[in-house]
């Protein structure tokens, strides 16, 4: 079987190669060139993710508390006019990440005008609610430690994607919130056992 690093330069080889391909095509054909501005919510980290130091997504700080890593998860501002008083976030699953961005270079090949799209489920989850999902996906209790606001976070930012999903024809295929932590809990724990494996 695969590691899951060996899965990630995998996808990261073909993801380039279809980049390159489809600027080659762009080039001999003689086209204008084409701009495309994708613009999205915090992403959520896959069956292939990444670890880099300081970390700063909701789900990775999460997860590691939930994996003893971590001895909390800081939340920052506990009376929002939300329904649980906690800031909504829209989150998308890396792989759909990757399929709008491929969308957008069949768009460029296919002589498309420049254009924007935001990219996100349409839907947002509170950060309790991540919190409570990333325990049911875990089994692990997590410490929560209430914190005041951050000077500037608006209650909720949940992205638009109806342009992308009319004219790219795209679409998430992973939109749960429970899916995504699950993808992400097994990457991580992987990672993990794997860094282990190598010290």
């Amino acid at each position: 079987m695969r590691s899951s690093r060996s899965i990630h330069m995998a996808i990261q080889s073909w993801w380039w190669s279809r980049c390159c391909e489809t600027r080659r095509s762009l080039t001999g054909s003689g086209t204008s060139h084409c701009v495309i501005s994708m613009r999205r919510e915090p992403i959520q980290t896959g069956s292939w993710g990444e670890l880099h130091e300081p970390e700063t997504h909701l789900i990775p700080l999460v997860l590691f508390t939930a994996m003893g890593l971590r001895p909390s998860i800081q939340v920052f501002g506990g009376d929002y006019a939300t329904p649980d008083v906690t800031c909504v976030r829209d989150y998308i699953h890396v792989s759909d990440l990757a399929d709008a961005h491929v969308a957008a270079l069949e768009w460029i090949a296919a002589d498309k005008s420049s254009n924007s799209f935001n990219l996100g489920n349409d839907r947002g989850f509170s950060v309790a609610e991540v919190i409570r999902t990333a325990e049911d996906v875990t089994g692990s209790a997590i410490k929560a430690q209430m914190c005041p606001r951050r000077p500037g976070d608006p209650p909720t930012l949940v992205s638009d994607s109806t342009k992308a999903r009319q004219l790219l024809n795209w679409k998430p295929k992973f939109p749960a919130l429970k899916e995504q932590i699950d993808h992400a809990f097994r990457w991580f724990r992987d990672e993990m056992q794997q860094l282990a494996t190598i010290k």
